[in-house]
């Protein structure tokens, strides 16, 4: 009796893709990340303070969940405008529609 073979595996799982590095405006999403870690190791935030009759504490990680929100808000954005920038480069008028110039476009 012959044994079971498992079927060859595909070249993929041979060759894995090669790792793709984060687009560089993705890097903002990193910065609140860094700052709420930081938050224990920082002694004007750690220490008994108050600012705005507020723990420091308190008021940094508020200040950084807001600033978390914007800096995704960024990334978006910048991801977006990099799309719209890729789409802009490659896109080629079609080469059976006449381009029209603003006094042919009906109204």
């Amino acid at each position: 009796m012959r044994p079971r073979t498992s079927p060859p595996a595909p070249p993929s799982a041979h060759h894995p893709a090669p790792a793709r590095r984060p687009a560089p405006h993705s890097l903002w999403a990193a910065v609140p990340v860094l700052a709420f870690l930081a938050t224990p190791f920082l002694p004007f935030v750690s220490g008994p303070h108050l600012w705005l009759g507020l723990p420091s504490v308190l008021v940094w990680c508020v200040l950084w969940t807001v600033g978390t929100s914007a800096a995704l808000a960024l990334v978006e954005h910048l991801a977006h405008s990099d799309e719209y920038e890729e789409d802009e480069v490659h896109e080629d008028p079609a080469p059976d529609s006449p381009a029209r110039s603003p006094q042919e476009v009906p109204r």
